[in-house]
């Protein structure tokens, strides 16, 4: 693997680029209206966010390349969200677990991803049903834990999807696309008004069916399936009203449900140019082909009490289904199912301009998920059952310090909570395998300050912590090497995170610039390789005693024109295991899991005023693995063009898109361990035409 074309692409694009920008170079002054975070539940603008996040929006959405959540968080700094095996990571701070370790060890996210407020699947599943972004508004990445506006094990941080709200009056969109991967799909959306500016209906829809970008083999499988085959369908409806009879009333209900078949993408074994899975294993297919059902429900009224308060309760309910199939190869290790049920109900009220309060919020809310996985074969069966209770209080207000400093403010805010948690793992004989019951109950606080220099730039401090539960981690292998079933058992772990920032807007607006540097320690840190299984002997979850992580990012937008926008992106990272325990003294001065220490983006977009659009953007991820013992996979660099026109046809808008994902066709491992291997998406060029009425 080499990433020199990317590379080299990524510096003859800023050279072509920066001619454009002297050519067209002017002294327009930029007035933009403030970005406000939706997932903070604070009234706050992003300039006085406390915390490092990012928002997407716009263009930056809608872009017709973007075919999933992956594709816009990659260009992130200290963000990794490449296709394959694992959820996105932040920070050095792996956001979940994939399918395997989930099946062993269950799965609580140290990185929730929520849609609309409401959690998706952890783990076992949240990284195979592609999160779509047809539809979708804004998406906010958090940085560093979020305990107090996300909850529960969101210790390294969130992300935050929001889709778009039903509006008063009629509108539709069609969206055919294509790409040479032979994927086909259709997306749509239909808006309606059904009671003049009190009730109104938003339809959206997408169906894609084409073929992995690894071969897959044998095929079919013995069971009949080919297991190269995806469909992929998504329908969510939602329902606004504001009645005039109950001004500052707005509810919304949400119905969605999302079907997937195929397989886990980017699962490779082999010559990575080859790009097929074929294991000599002969059962490497059972994990990696997969069904799922996912369902959401959910209902949300806000109340607006006055000026100064405002009300906001929630209820959802989420059911998630997901079925690893069995190929029918001889090796009798049948077929893996994980179901889960998570009920949440919260109630929030904001506050603002009280006294020297110059925002807040404090609420509660209640978690109960239930989760069962299993094995149907006669040598590995199992079942496992666990049961996840959160029950909280949590708190944040900012104050306004002026008295003691112009500009200062003070940020203060804390989360109580009760954590309850069974799990029970027995074979399917009955035989216990393990088990383990946690009730305990965690304080995370946290503390900020806040000085505005002036009214465009800001420098602050904030400090915060995070926590994950512990659990217990089989050893659903052991039967192969004729030894028992057993268990190893993981504490919880809690982050410490410091962090300074500093966010200014210069050029008459044309300019924004937004830095921070981070230092965390990580208590116990649950680590993939920190332990063995006694059996098998392979990796299994484990704590070392002390993890810490240090690092900075940058990033800036400069609006060259008001047709020519770059954009640049710098994550630096150094972690670290700096206490070790018994057996461990190997891992002393290893670097965690999926930390690389630089991810760096650049790229350009222009808009023409007669509705030609046109972007390149360049990413870079250096060296990392994905497990303790594993090695180090190589560094790499991918490309992205995009370039589209939009017009007017028959008094509506029509618009055409075309892109080249990973211009250079670079090949790049995303995951390694243990022959099982994963692989970014190779070059894809595809097409869109989208039609709004």
């Amino acid at each position: 693997m080499t990433n020199r074309p990317g590379l080299l692409g990524l510096a003859a694009m800023l050279g072509s680029v920066s001619t454009i920008a002297m050519a067209q170079g002017t002294n327009e002054t930029f007035d933009l209206d403030p970005i406000h975070i939706q997932g903070e539940k604070l009234n706050r603008a992003l300039a006085d966010a406390p915390s490092s996040v990012t928002v997407l929006d716009g263009e930056e959405v809608e872009n017709g390349a973007n075919d999933d959540l992956d594709d816009l968080l990659n260009n992130q700094a200290n963000v990794l969200a490449d296709e394959g095996y694992q959820p996105p990571a932040i920070r050095g701070i792996d956001g979940g677990v994939g399918p395997g370790v989930a099946l062993s060890a269950g799965s609580q996210p140290r990185i929730p991803i929520l849609v609309d407020g409401v959690p998706l699947p952890s783990g076992d599943s949240s990284n195979i049903s592609r999160t779509t972004v047809w539809d979708l508004d804004t998406i906010e990445v958090m940085r560093g834990p979020q305990a107090i506006n996300t909850g529960r094990n969101a210790l390294g941080g969130a992300i935050r999807l929001f889709t778009k709200d039903p509006v008063f009056e009629r509108e539709a969109a069609l969206r055919f696309r294509y790409n040479d991967e032979g994927d086909a799909g259709v997306d749509f959306m239909f808006n309606t008004p059904l009671l003049e500016d009190q009730l109104a209906f938003r339809l959206a829809g997408e169906w894609t069916n084409g073929k992995s970008y690894i071969n897959n083999f044998p095929n079919p499988l013995p069971n009949g399936v080919n297991p190269n085959d995806e469909d992929i369908g998504r329908l969510r409806a939602k329902l606004l009203y504001e009645p005039e009879s109950v001004p500052g009333l707005s509810v919304l209900f949400l119905a969605e449900r999302n079907r997937s078949e195929g397989p886990v993408e980017g699962i490779y074994y082999g010559n990575i140019d080859d790009l097929t899975l074929n294991s000599p294993r002969g059962f490497s297919s059972l994990s990696y082909v997969e069904n799922v059902e996912h369902d959401v429900l959910s209902l949300q009224a806000e109340y607006e009490i006055s000026r100064n308060f405002t009300a906001v309760t929630r209820l959802s309910r989420t059911n998630n289904d997901l079925d690893l199939l069995d190929s029918g190869e001889p090796v009798p290790v049948g077929g893996n199912y994980f179901q889960k049920e998570l009920t949440e109900v919260e109630a929030y009220v904001q506050f603002q301009d009280l006294g020297i309060a110059s925002t807040g919020v404090f609420g509660v809310i209640h978690s109960d998920e239930s989760e069962f996985t299993s094995n149907d074969s006669s040598l590995i069966g199992f079942n496992a059952d666990g049961r996840y209770k959160n029950t909280a209080i949590y708190g944040e207000v900012e104050l306004d310090a002026a008295g003691m400093l112009p500009g200062l403010a003070v940020i203060l805010g804390g989360r109580l909570e009760k954590n309850r948690y069974d799990r029970d793992v027995v074979s399917t004989g009955g035989t216990p395998i393990g088990s383990n019951k946690i009730d305990e109950t965690v304080f995370l606080p946290k503390f900020g300050l806040r000085y505005d220099l002036s009214d465009a730039s800001t420098i602050g401090y904030v400090y915060s912590e995070g926590y994950r539960i512990g659990g217990i981690d089989a050893d659903l292998l052991a039967p192969f090497f004729s030894q028992p079933f057993s268990v190893t058992a993981f504490d919880p772990e809690r982050m410490k995170n410091h962090e300074i920032y500093a966010k200014t807007t210069t050029a008459d607006g044309a300019l924004d610039i937004t830095a921070s540097a981070f230092f965390y320690k990580l208590e116990n840190a649950q680590v993939v390789g920190a332990a063995a299984y006694s059996g098998s002997g392979f990796a299994a979850v484990g704590n070392v005693p002390e993890a810490e992580g240090y690092g900075a990012e940058i990033s800036t937008i400069y609006r060259a024109t008001d047709r020519l926008t770059f954009n640049a992106n710098l994550g630096l990272l150094h972690t670290e295991i700096t206490e070790v325990g018994i057996g461990q003294s190997a891992m002393l001065g290893q670097t965690l899991p999926r930390a690389p220490e630089t991810t760096a983006s650049l790229g350009v977009s222009y808009a023409h005023g007669n509705g030609f659009t046109a972007s390149a953007h360049a990413r870079f991820v250096s060296g990392l693995k994905t497990v303790l013992s594993a090695p180090e996979m190589d560094s790499y660099s991918v490309v992205d063009l995009a370039m589209g026109y939009e017009t007017e046809w028959n008094d509506n808008t029509i618009r055409f898109d075309a892109y080249v994902n990973n211009l250079f066709d670079e090949r790049y491992q995303t995951y390694s361990y243990n022959s099982i291997y994963a692989v970014g998406a190779p070059r894809t060029i595809g097409a869109s035409i989208t039609y709004k009425f």
